[in-house]
């Protein structure tokens, strides 16, 4: 499994764009948990197809 996670905003403002940085943190601590290995993006196409590997974004580029 390949996937890319993208994030919108990580802040407490309870939008339905936006997690908390504890949701943030759980989430990539289930990740590695289950051994799936976080990689940037552009070496996701790289990573040998029998690896679970996730690559995320953020968009928008702000401080949050």
């Amino acid at each position: 499994m390949k996937a890319i996670l993208t994030y919108h905003s990580i802040d407490e403002n309870g939008s339905v764009i936006s997690v908390t940085r504890a949701q943030l943190g759980a989430q990539l601590d289930a990740l590695l948990s289950a051994g799936v290995r976080i990689v940037p993006l552009s070496s996701l196409a790289a990573v040998p197809a029998a690896t679970h590997a996730v690559a995320l974004t953020f968009d928008d580029g702000f401080a949050n």
